[in-house]
């Protein structure tokens, strides 16, 4: 299977397989492994609340290539389905699958983060 997994990509698997319905929404990463706050001013919208001057222009965009990165290298692996949105022409998440919920199984439990 080529190389290991990333801590982000861990996360991933982890976030999406311990929700029930299996899908992580990229709102979610930004929360939980990059710990960004979602803007006050509009907290029913946390998908699109966060705003890259607050968190820096370079901060921000690189962590939304880092997490494309990782869903398509999760998804050519079999553990994952990227969401896409039609509204926002960009993925919005991905649903985990049965190979990777197995793959989280089988990992220590030292390696998942």
């Amino acid at each position: 299977m080529g190389r290991g997994l990333s801590d982000l990509q861990k996360f991933i698997l982890k976030a999406a397989a311990a929700k029930p319905e299996g899908t992580l929404y990229n709102y979610e990463i930004c929360m939980g492994y990059y710990r960004w706050k979602p803007n006050r001013r509009n907290p029913g919208a946390a998908e699109n609340n966060f705003l890259p001057a607050e968190i820096g222009e370079n901060k921000y965009n690189s962590a939304f290539v880092a997490i494309r990165k990782a869903y398509l290298r999760l998804e050519k692996r079999g553990l994952v389905r990227c969401v896409y949105s039609w509204q926002r022409r960009s993925w919005a998440g991905v649903d985990i699958t049965d190979r990777g919920r197995q793959m989280i199984k089988t990992m220590p439990e030292s390696t998942i983060i």
